[in-house]
């Protein structure tokens, strides 16, 4: 029943209590649930940045690319 990155990342698991919180993975993840719901490559990246914002929203805080290991 999870529908968006946010979903899954957020209420499905606790990968947002991590030190990344789940930046690292969550392209990666949202190419594997892409593949499952038959999202296009916008929508895949639409659900990165919107898993971004929420984060931002959720916790208060700006998140930069530092967190994100490389």
């Amino acid at each position: 029943m999870v529908v968006t990155l946010a979903d899954i990342l957020l209420r499905r698991t606790v990968v947002d209590w991590t030190r990344c919180m789940g930046l690292d993975c969550a392209a990666a993840a949202a190419e594997v649930m892409g593949s499952y719901l038959g999202w296009d490559r916008q929508r895949i990246d639409q659900e990165v940045r919107n898993y971004r914002s929420e984060l931002e929203r959720t916790y208060r805080i700006l998140i930069s690319d530092s967190l994100v290991s490389r």
